[in-house]
């Protein structure tokens, strides 16, 4: 039985790269439902609110990685504190990330929430959504929700 928290991490690995790397988008499409959807919720990122499904973020994140010169000095994203909740075949994971150049980079230049909801199907969980936003001076993360340990189940 493959876990919620592994999915989860597999999420942050697949995105994450050194310097002249790139994401793991074959191992990101194994974790998603066909139907699955992506969703920012900025404006910043894209129109918010604008479903995408895996094949479009991957396209869109390709094209925000090169803008951003990401892929000549690296991207790390990992999360700093996640809650889980389940319910039958049904969990739900708030996750908080930060986002740096490199994994052992002090400053983290992004920090965001994620709102992942995965179904338990076929012997193991897949993600159906994820919906996200980011850190700014107007919407600043909870201190609860910088703290690194786990809480809920799973």
């Amino acid at each position: 039985m493959t876990s919620i928290h592994a999915i989860v991490d597999a999420l942050y690995e697949t995105i994450s790269f050194p310097p002249g790397g790139r994401p793991d988008w074959e191992r990101e499409r194994t974790l998603f439902t066909r139907s699955a959807q992506l969703i920012p919720a900025r404006r910043e990122a894209l129109p918010a609110l604008t479903p995408m499904s895996i094949e479009e973020f991957i396209s869109w994140a390709d094209r925000y990685l090169e803008e951003g010169g990401f892929y000549s000095t690296g991207f790390h994203e990992t999360d700093v504190c996640r809650v889980t909740e389940t319910y039958g075949r049904i969990a739900h994971v708030f996750s908080t990330y930060e986002s740096r150049f490199t994994p052992d980079n002090p400053i983290a230049f992004n920090r965001g929430a994620n709102s992942i909801q995965l179904v338990w199907d076929e012997g193991r969980w897949w993600v159906t959504s994820i919906i996200w936003d980011m850190e700014s001076d107007d919407n600043p993360i909870p201190a609860r929700y910088l703290k690194p340990e786990e809480k809920g189940g799973a």
